[in-house]
């Protein structure tokens, strides 16, 4: 619920943001990182700073509140799609555990980037 409502104040929303990893499968301890990917619109650079800050802020705020190291793994849609086609690790591990929190399903994106073959 804290990260819906830290990102509903972005200038630029999100596409999806989804949890995966140990914390996504309820099996992280105090040492796990939270693991998020953040993905963006293609039209967005990744140093833009109404995007980047919000990112940053947005790790910030998650490792306030769970005590956690988060690592955020950022993707336009653009690269999330080569990371399909590519069939990247981070992709499997997306298709078996990620949990989405805000904006599209990751699975159903990952399924749209995969009929694009």
């Amino acid at each position: 619920a804290a990260i819906k409502t830290a990102v509903s104040t972005w200038r630029i929303p999100p596409v999806s943001i989804a949890m995966f990893g140990s914390a996504a499968r309820r099996e992280a301890s105090a040492d796990s990182d939270v693991d998020l990917l953040v993905v963006r619109v293609a039209s967005v650079a990744d140093d833009d700073p109404i995007w980047s800050e919000p990112v940053g802020s947005l790790a910030r705020q998650v490792e306030r509140s769970t005590g956690n190291r988060t690592h955020i793994v950022e993707l336009s849609e653009p690269e999330l799609r080569d990371a399909v086609l590519h069939d990247e690790p981070l992709i499997e591990s997306l298709r078996m555990e990620a949990r989405t929190i805000v904006g599209k399903d990751i699975r159903n994106l990952i399924a749209q980037a995969q009929t694009t073959r």
